[in-house]
Order: C-alpha cells, then sequence, then structure tokens
C-alpha cells in the first residue's frame, strides 16, 4: 500500500472534462499516473518518474479547477484495474455513454470509497456552451462538474462527519421543494404554450414542458425515497430525527 494524492482536474471549455493525475508520495521519486478516458492510447503498464515527461505537472496547471485529497491504495493494482475497465468500455466510450465523468467515478468508487452523485447537495454544472444544470434535475449525461462537487462534498464529510448529519435532511427538502417549483412551472408553461403558441413552435414548447416535467418529478420521488430511508435508517439505529417528514430542520 501506498499513499497517494489524487488530483481531480476539471476543464471548462465548449464542453467540460474531467480526468485524474496520481501522485505516489511514498516512492523515492515521486511517480505519477493520468487516468484519462479520451486517452486514444492503451493505459500505461507502469508509473512515470519523469515528471515533465509525463506532462502532469502541466495538466494541473492548465486545469480550469482541481481538488486534492489522499487515498491508502496499491500502485499496481491501480494501473491493473484500469487497464481492465479501460479495455472493457473502449467500445462503449462516448459523450452520452461511458465518458469521461463515468470513468472518473469509477475509479473514486472502486479507490476512495466516494459513492455515486446522490441528492444530499445542490450544485450547478456545466453542460455545453455555458449553459449549467441543477443537480437536483436528473440529466441525460453525466456531467464532469457533477463528478467533481461530489467527490468535494464525500471527502469533506468524512473529514467534518457533523456536516452530513445537519444539513443532508434539510438539502433533500430543499431538493424537493424546488423540483415540485420546476415541476409548476413547466405545467404552467405548458398551459401557455397550448393557448398562445401554434405550429411548429408550439409543439418544441410542448415536447419540452412535458420533458421538464418529468424530469423534475422523477427527480422529485427519488428525493423522497432517500429521505424517507434515511428517517427509516435513523430510527432502526435509535437516532434522533433532526427533522419529522415534510418539514425543515428546525435549528
Amino acid at each position: 500500500m501506498a499513499t497517494i494524492k489524487v488530483h481531480l482536474l476539471n476543464f471548462h471549455g465548449p464542453y467540460s472534462h474531467i480526468e485524474i493525475v496520481l501522485e505516489n508520495t511514498s516512492s523515492k521519486d515521486k511517480e505519477f499516473y493520468r487516468i484519462n478516458r479520451w486517452k486514444t492510447d492503451p493505459p500505461n503498464q507502469s508509473w512515470d518518474s519523469d515528471y515533465e515527461l509525463n506532462s502532469c505537472k502541466k495538466y494541473i496547471q492548465e486545469a480550469s479547477c482541481v481538488f486534492s485529497f489522499n487515498i491508502e491504495a496499491n500502485p499496481d493494482e491501480i494501473t491493473r484495474e484500469w487497464k481492465n475497465y479501460w479495455n472493457k468500455t473502449q467500445q462503449t466510450a462516448s459523450i452520452f455513454g461511458n465518458n469521461c465523468a463515468v470513468a472518473t467515478q469509477w475509479f473514486l468508487n472502486k479507490f476512495a470509497n466516494i459513492p455515486d452523485p446522490d441528492f444530499l447537495y445542490v450544485s450547478l454544472n456545466h453542460l455545453a456552451f455555458g449553459i449549467v444544470w441543477p443537480s437536483l434535475i436528473p440529466c441525460f449525461v453525466t456531467l464532469p462538474g457533477r463528478i467533481m462537487s461530489n467527490a468535494k462534498f464525500h471527502i469533506n464529510v468524512k473529514e467534518n462527519p457533523q456536516l452530513l448529519a445537519k444539513y443532508s435532511y434539510l438539502i433533500l427538502n430543499i431538493n424537493m421543494a424546488l423540483t415540485l417549483l420546476t415541476w409548476g412551472f413547466s405545467v404552467l408553461a405548458l398551459s401557455i404554450a397550448a393557448s398562445v403558441l401554434t405550429g411548429g413552435i408550439a409543439s418544441v414548447a410542448i415536447v419540452a414542458c412535458v420533458t421538464l416535467g418529468a424530469v423534475s418529478a422523477y427527480g422529485f420521488f427519488k428525493a423522497y425515497n432517500l429521505s424517507s430511508k434515511k428517517i427509516i435508517s435513523d430510527c432502526l439505529s435509535d437516532k434522533p430525527l433532526a427533522y419529522t417528514p415534510g418539514q425543515f430542520l428546525s435549528n
């Protein structure tokens, strides 16, 4: 086992991109390794001790956002598992499928014990061309910013466990409230589009409103189910509830 510094790199542009630079701080000469879904060449078999040759310093400096933390892991296991994952998903890699965000989350799940993004917090994440997507509404593609925000949240919770107990229920209720507002807006917009607009514009507007209403409804029930599971879990573990169902935290 070795102490590995994980550098999460988020690049902002017309499209967002996320990748990982790993730094083995336990080796005599610092060794580096890249986790990048879009790298066309097969993954390296070994770690690179030449900082400039590996270009890791360049990638870290050029990233729009960097978040770093330490894990304990076996460097050889990382290279082996990453090579297997890269080969297994090479044919299905795409922006809308196994993209860079999915690959990054795979690593975070396997080696950093960071779960998939959920509804425990709210974030705005870049979709494309300056368009941001709120985390409370399910997205059709896994966003790099969502993975970055999720990693920051869970690392901060690990370092300050009281944060999760204090805010998780409140955030879930906020998510449910916001998704209900979004659903209500979509219904209102749908009625206006159906009565005012005509032709192709009306059709496009109606489809957009129905889609927005559907995903917001899905987001509400997913957050509600997660909230219910947390309440049941706290009851079974004899923990005092921070709130009663449907109410915000009182403190």
